[in-house]
């Protein structure tokens, strides 16, 4: 170590000192993880042109700029003493010591554990993921589960180790409804292990056939209801891009477990919507990793009404209908034909209901007659619906009823003229 003192200072010392700076800066030191790290404050000196940093174990120095006051040795090997020296030059040439053999010694200190690592159940798996890590030393991660939430030991094993390189795991065939609580540990090129970065993870139902169908600044989302048992509700988040897990910020709704439908109004036409449905279980566990599904509102046309039927009470039908889903419908248009089941074409239009309606009576109609109904939508910018499935009646009795009773009079009143002798 004395042989890199003299080799050091020699080498300053090859180098003309006009003198050493007046009331000298120290040069701190902090030795870490393979590194050293110089600080020192800003020289008096004036046109100051640059610094010189000298090391041992270093053929000549490192020139630092002027207005640097920090500097950062990396790449060192640990447990060696390193021996630092700075020297300030100015404009002229001249130059000052502000420090000689000031020793710093690299330690090899364990990686940081990882960042980020964050665990969200799916459907028989979890998946897990973290930040890659800053430390430049560390070669990979192991792995570790542990059912329900059992601390971490230095026993458990890991079930799989990674490359340094990998920011991504999806533990697979579990057990939905279990927990499962992971720990993460970096290793370092020496075999050091940080302090495990853990999380919890609950694999739960997924929920299937999520749709979305856009409508005038309106979505509509509908899926397949979950039958599992122990699930309390569904979580629905929306964002405006696509993201790989939703955050707080992003809950839209919270959603009873037996509904399966939602409807997003007050939306923006052309803006695309990213939607995130997840499942939570009695205990407050979550699927918070799901795959989106997206949508852009744009003023489409009505759906055709549904739900058309009709019934009749004496010459009287009455036509009912569902509600149309859309916010912005704004009236029904009727009609009615009399042709055969598809001469739809025909239909002239007889009445007109308000977006609240979902039933009108025709009255007066005729008797032995056949009738046909349709029904149209239309919304506030005056967009029609396609027609709805057609329905048909039938008025009981026969055409023209009243016109039997003038041919049973009639008969009558001649056989009473012959009995009476009347002339004709």
């Amino acid at each position: 170590m004395a042989k890199w003192v003299r080799i050091l200072l020699g080498t300053i010392m090859l180098t003309p000192l006009v003198s050493v700076a007046q009331e000298p800066s120290a040069l701190g030191i902090t030795a870490g993880d393979r590194e050293v790290k110089l600080f020192w404050q800003p020289t008096d000196i004036e046109n100051v042109s640059h610094y010189e940093l000298y090391r041992s174990v270093y053929n000549g120095y490192l020139r630092l700029d002027s207005e640097a006051t920090t500097f950062t040795d990396t790449g060192l090997d640990y447990g060696v003493t390193y021996y630092y020296a700075l020297v300030v030059v100015d404009s002229d040439g001249n130059k000052w010591e502000i420090a000689r053999g000031t020793p710093a010694t690299p330690v090899d200190l364990p990686p940081s554990p990882p960042d980020e690592f964050k665990a969200s159940g799916r459907d028989e798996e979890v998946r897990l993921r973290w930040s890659t890590l800053k430390s430049k030393d560390t070669v990979g991660y192991l792995l570790l589960r542990s059912l329900n939430e059992m601390p971490f030991t230095e026993s458990t094993r890991p079930i799989i180790t990674l490359d340094k390189m990998d920011s991504m795991y999806v533990d697979q065939q579990l057990v939905n409804g279990t927990v499962y609580t992971y720990n993460l540990i970096s290793v370092d090129e020496t075999g050091n292990r940080s302090e495990p970065a853990s999380d919890i993870g609950v694999p739960l139902p997924v929920p299937e056939e999520l749709t979305i169908r856009p409508a005038d600044k309106t979505v509509h989302l509908t899926w397949s209801s979950n039958k599992q048992p122990n699930l309390s509700h569904y979580v629905l988040y929306r964002t405006n891009s696509v993201r790989e897990s939703p955050e707080i910020q992003d809950f839209l709704a919270r959603v009873d477990i037996n509904d399966s439908t939602y409807t997003d109004t007050g939306l923006t036409n052309g803006l695309t919507y990213y939607y995130y449905l997840t499942l939570v279980d009695q205990h407050g566990y979550s699927n918070v990793y799901v795959e989106p599904v997206s949508a852009e509102p744009e003023n489409l046309p009505p759906l055709a009404p549904s739900g058309l039927r009709v019934t009749t009470s004496l010459r009287d039908a009455t036509i009912e209908w569902i509600r149309n889903p859309e916010p912005d419908v704004l009236r029904y248009h009727l009609y009615r034909s009399m042709g055969s089941t598809g001469d739809m074409e025909n239909g002239v239009p007889i009445a007109q209901a308000d977006a609240n309606d979902t039933t009108y009576t025709d009255p007066g109609l005729d008797a032995g007659t056949a009738y046909f109904y349709y029904l149209t939508a239309e919304d506030d910018s005056g967009q029609l619906s396609n027609r709805s499935k057609q329905v048909s009646i039938s008025i009981r009795g026969k055409p023209h009823g009243d016109r039997s009773l003038i041919y049973f009079i009639f008969p009558a009143g001649y056989a009473l003229l012959l009995f009476l002798g009347m002339p004709l």
